[in-house]
């Protein structure tokens, strides 16, 4: 296994434990890795009638940057144009929406479950 393939196997990994997390806190999901030609949205989940389009990030050390600085002006704007795309394409103009980053640090936390990860809510 490669480390492309490695990193892509740890992200699923982080992306089960903030899935079960949201889940805790009564989001439902609607889709994961949704893809379109801008690019793809982790998690995309609902609750009280709003879609949260969910930015899952995990650094194993801040040796180049923290979770939280790599979602920079331009992967913000490839995440409002992906959510553009499941919003026409499942015709939920008329929904509520706001985007979600969830962030993880260290990879010793990861193995418990309980981690609480920083819930950056309506972020951008």
């Amino acid at each position: 296994m490669d480390a492309n393939q490695n990193h892509r196997a740890a992200g699923a990994i982080v992306e089960d434990i903030a899935l079960a997390y949201l889940e805790q806190h009564d989001y439902k999901l609607l889709a994961r890795n949704f893809f379109s030609r801008h690019g793809e949205i982790d998690l995309i989940m609902s609750r009280q009638q709003c879609i949260v389009f969910v930015e899952v990030r995990h650094r194993l050390s801040t040796q180049y940057g923290g979770a939280l600085e790599s979602i920079t002006w331009h992967k913000q704007q490839r995440l409002r144009k992906t959510a553009l795309s499941f919003m026409t394409r499942y015709k939920a103009h008329s929904s509520a929406c706001r985007f979600d980053v969830l962030c993880y640090s260290g990879a010793l936390k990861l193995l418990n479950q309980d981690t609480e990860p920083l819930w950056l809510k309506n972020a951008f």
